[in-house]
């Protein structure tokens, strides 16, 4: 991939998003629910990235820190047992030692749902960030492996998995717009649009390399045969929890202006996902128009699964 076309800087030239394989996990427990399962994962995904690869967290009050072995056990630690009078946990970490965007990282962001009326249509959020030619250095089979591991750890209602233009709580905003602009060509990648959560209850975001459902979810779209047999060219598995949905080999990018190529059987997931389909009124500015967004991949015929010609 040519990474530099999407990586994005700020007028000093520093990274405010850039490509990253990113996995999206989407839960309707509350952070006391989930906590625990949430150690785990971050505990797995630390031993698939190696000790030495992140380098800053996120304070409490905002302020950026320097990550270490002591500042992860102490994560891990409270999440393992989670004190009842806390009524949400954030944790995040990075790979940029200047706290910018990095190629590594873990966003959790969780809650009991109780602050405010909107959390009961909002869904917690754990996503785990990798470069984007991860799997030419660490293996495709490994990773898929990893990815069912977590996720069979995990209790997500929905999930997915593939390309993004990550973006950090720190730059989420000033990369909005020019995040926004790429959206519409760069069919294969994920907006990492972190205020999703807000409205994932009982829902799907949209078509991506790997789709996760639930057990209660797949129920509502017809139940793992029914599936399985509507995607008879995509990889579909059952996993412990719930079903797991690879519509192409390896991740789209999905080049509009190339007639997106590689975009396997993206179009059938998004046809079958579609009633779960999460509805938005925007992406983080007001005169972007979410919905033929969201919608992209719902007129186009599949593409071979193995993004052969």
């Amino acid at each position: 991939m040519d990474v530099d076309k999407f990586t994005l800087h700020n007028a000093r030239g520093n990274c405010i998003a850039r490509p990253a394989l990113c996995a999206f996990l989407y839960s309707d427990r509350t952070v006391h629910e989930l906590a625990s399962f949430a150690a785990d994962a971050i505990e797995h995904y630390m031993a698939y990235i190696g000790p030495d690869v992140l380098k800053t967290y996120v304070g409490n009050n905002g302020e950026l820190r320097d990550f270490s072995s002591r500042k992860l056990a102490k994560d891990l630690k409270q999440l393992r047992s989670f004190p009842t009078t806390l009524g949400a946990s954030w944790i995040e970490y990075d790979s940029d030692p200047d706290g910018w965007v990095g190629e590594y990282g873990v966003l959790l962001y969780a809650t009991d749902f109780s602050a405010y009326e909107f959390e009961r249509e909002s869904a917690n959020l754990l996503r785990l960030d990798f470069p984007p030619d991860f799997l030419q250095t660490h293996g495709l089979d490994s990773f898929i492996e990893f990815i069912i591991r977590v996720a069979t750890s995990f209790p997500f209602e929905s999930g997915n998995v593939g390309y993004a233009f990550k973006r950090t709580s720190g730059t989420k905003g000033n990369a909005t717009r020019a995040v926004n602009r790429l959206l519409p060509r760069y069919l294969g990648f994920d907006p990492c649009y972190q205020d999703a959560q807000d409205s994932m209850r009982g829902h799907t975001f949209c078509a991506h390399w790997i789709n996760l459902i639930n057990d209660r979810l797949s129920t509502d779209l017809g139940g793992f045969d029914s599936i399985a047999q509507q995607l008879s060219g995509a990889d579909v598995r059952r996993i412990a929890n719930g079903i797991i949905i690879r519509g192409c080999k390896t991740p789209p990018i999905g080049d509009a202006n190339r007639q997106a190529p590689d975009i396997g059987w993206l179009p059938e997931v998004a046809r079958i996902l579609r009633p779960t389909r999460i509805d938005l009124s925007g992406l983080g500015e007001p005169d972007f128009d979410p919905a033929p967004w969201l919608a992209r991949f719902d007129d186009m015929q599949v593409r071979p699964w193995d993004q052969s010609k």
